[in-house]
């Protein structure tokens, strides 16, 4: 879904960062941090636990991306 998400705003000529998909098993610290609410979408300083359904994900990279929410 982020994939399509993100293809989405690149094909409308926004803001579609690459997406990094990370383990926390590789990391101790993310491990605590995030063990009980992955999913998790992470853009800088912004995250959204659990990102479970499309309006939601949606509403978060407009925020997050564009300053606004849609």
């Amino acid at each position: 879904m982020l994939d399509a998400f993100l293809a989405d705003r690149s094909n409308r000529g926004l803001a579609a960062p690459g997406l990094v998909e990370r383990n926390i098993e590789d990391d101790a610290a993310d491990h605590d941090r995030y063990a009980f609410t992955i999913p998790v979408v992470r853009f800088g300083d912004r995250e959204l636990e659990l990102a479970t359904t499309a309006a939601k994900l949606r509403r978060f990279l407009a925020d997050a991306l564009d300053g606004h929410a849609t």
